[in-house]
């Protein structure tokens, strides 16, 4: 377990992780992050847990989580994320969370307008809560 939540980071430099072949969880929740670049996760080949929640997320780049082959838990909530077009094709991912995505009462908290269907289609997701 690497917890590096609630250090006011602002940004994960490219493969910063890249030699931590044996991390299985990743809090990185409760910073200031804003983008998720391509390579900011290369190299966690064993991770199974992701935690960016409650940051200032706003765009995660296309190839960005294509090293996690074994992420079972993505917890994207309470940012400011507006698309989610290719997150998907995870088939080991069991439970997403992007809750608290939309405005106003007990709607979500982020800005999120698009989640292409074609993503979810995969049979292994626990639970997928929005």
């Amino acid at each position: 377990v690497l917890d590096l939540s609630h250090n006011k980071l602002n940004m994960l430099n490219e493969l910063l992780f890249k030699n931590i072949f044996n991390l299985v969880i990743l809090k990185l929740d409760s910073n200031n992050l804003k983008l998720i670049s391509n390579q900011s996760f290369s190299g966690l080949l064993s991770l199974r847990s992701l935690d960016l929640s409650n940051n200032f997320i706003e765009f995660i780049q296309e190839n960005s989580l294509k090293d996690l082959k074994y992420l079972e838990f993505l917890n994207l909530s309470f940012n400011q994320i507006v698309f989610l077009d290719y997150l998907a094709n995870f088939e080991s991912l069991k439970n997403f969370f992007v809750t608290n995505i939309f405005d106003n009462l007990n709607n979500m908290n982020n800005l999120l307008q698009t989640v292409k269907p074609k993503y979810f289609k995969t049979s292994s997701y626990r639970s997928i809560i929005f």
